[in-house]
């Protein structure tokens, strides 16, 4: 069985090979992002829990720390099919009306808030960087975008690998980290969050989050009463 780290270095190769191949495509895809990062802004979180209960995560949890933005679940790992949907437009399993994400386009909208986003998941770093993805190509930076070219990681800054350290030992499993983020385009959206967010899930029953004055903790029951089900949240 393959290791997730061979598998991030595998697709890696492919996505460099393909954006070799069609450089004139790649940088429509940069035109794009650009174009959903300001149509989907303020829809990162959602995407971010959405994806968090569909792998089975109980539990959620986002903090600002030396300038990074940090969202943990502890949920399913990555495996193949994950990283390929996070980095392919349109390339999710998501079903329309199953789910309030679809097709990972949501995640595209990140690149409003970071262009430099380190993923922890599967005992594993790899990283979607504008500035990395436009070296390895030989590219100007802004006919890249940022999330198409998954990058493995050998080592990463001290701090974030105390901080993740830390969730692990807390239990969690999957750690996307937005390094020298727009925090308070994230802080906006959060200051739009009710209860309704929470409604649809299926699995999370906690959510925290620690950011600035943003500072809440949800936690979702769902029980079966007389033959129906309710939610307390």
């Amino acid at each position: 069985m393959k290791r997730f780290s061979d598998i991030v270095k595998e697709v890696s190769e492919n996505f460099i090979h393909e954006a070799k191949q069609s450089p004139q495509l790649l940088s429509d895809m940069a035109k794009m992002e650009y174009y959903m990062a300001e149509s989907y802004s303020g829809r990162l979180f959602v995407e971010l829990l959405q994806n968090a209960d569909d792998a089975k995560s109980t539990r959620i949890i986002s903090y600002y720390n030396n300038g990074n933005l940090y969202f943990a679940n502890n949920g399913k790992p990555f495996d193949e099919s994950d990283l390929i949907a996070i980095a392919r437009s349109g390339a999710s399993g998501k079903q329309r009306g199953k789910t309030i994400g679809y097709r990972g386009i949501g995640f595209k909208s990140a690149s409003s808030i970071s262009n430099d986003i380190v993923i922890y998941s599967a005992n594993t770093y790899f990283t979607f960087s504008k500035e990395k993805s436009s070296k390895i190509l030989n590219m100007k930076i802004e006919d890249v975008p940022t999330i198409r070219i998954p990058v493995f990681l050998n080592e990463v800054d001290e701090s974030i690998s105390e901080d993740v350290e830390l969730l692990k030992e807390n239990g969690y499993s999957t750690v996307f980290v937005f390094k020298n983020v727009d925090i308070e385009l994230y802080l906006e959206e959060l200051n739009e969050i009710d209860d309704g967010y929470f409604i649809f899930l299926n699995s999370v029953y906690e959510c925290v989050f620690d950011i600035a004055e943003c500072e809440y903790k949800y936690e979702i029951t769902r029980f079966t009463e007389m033959s129906s089900e309710h939610i307390e949240i």
